[in-house]
């Protein structure tokens, strides 16, 4: 099972209730803790009791809408086991829904806002994407060609098959080409195409994460002069 954490810049940074990544139906998409829904939806009946009724009523099937996994317990003295349910976003919408209450109608419109804004990021990274592959591929080699190894670089045919979670680290992996590229050509001096570069950079730190842009600028040979400014 993977679990990645969604970019901090992406939602809320006090969400309703956490929104991450997980392998569900194959698939690595939005997911949501099925006890942190239960806590915030006030539900005055037992988790258990409801997670379980609630697959049971509406038909939810494991590994396609949700998946389960036991923990131990955190009481000093042992005792049995957590079962744990990581549900998709579309069910976690069902069960706020089915709630008919103000709580369940304002994290489903949460839910529904998360959506949206991972497509609108999505968007912006493969725009970026494409656009860092474009420049990778002036005088070096054909587009085509840069399109190929970067996606073959992450275990995939064509950068959009790539997913959401690995787009951060595709763009990271092509500005490191390119800043690798410049370095060859004019050593330590950077010159506009670098500035270029960095200033693309600064319009990335907005749609991903932290840890790729802090990649890019750990980079050796960057003047100090040009590093990215981020409050």
């Amino acid at each position: 099972m993977t679990i990645l954490p969604m970019n901090a810049q992406t939602f809320n940074q006090n969400p309703l209730v956490e929104v991450f990544y997980a392998v569900i139906d194959g698939v690595n998409q939005l997911a949501v803790n099925a006890r942190d829904l239960h806590s915030f939806l006030a539900v005055k009946t037992r988790f258990n009791d409801w997670i379980k009724s609630r697959i049971n009523e509406y038909k939810f099937a494991i590994n396609l809408d949700f998946i389960s996994f036991t923990e131990k317990s955190v009481k000093p003295k042992g005792g049995r086991p957590t079962t744990e349910y990581h549900l998709t976003l579309d069910m976690a919408k069902e069960l706020a829904m089915v709630e008919n209450n103000d709580k369940g109608r304002e994290v489903r419109r949460y839910f529904i806002q998360c959506e949206k804004s991972l497509f609108h990021t999505d968007s912006k990274q493969r725009e970026i994407l494409v656009s860092a592959c474009t420049k990778l591929s002036v005088g070096n080699k054909s587009i085509s060609k840069v399109y190929t190894d970067v996606a073959n670089r992450f275990g995939y045919n064509k950068p959009v098959e790539i997913p959401s979670y690995l787009l951060a680290e595709a763009i990271a992996y092509v500005y490191e080409e390119l800043l690798a590229q410049e370095k060859a050509r004019k050593a330590n001096n950077i010159n506009h195409d670098m500035v270029e570069v960095m200033q693309d950079m600064e319009k990335l730190y907005n749609y991903t994460t932290d840890t790729a842009v802090s990649l890019i600028r750990s980079l050796n040979g960057i003047n100090a002069k040009y590093q990215l400014s981020v409050e």
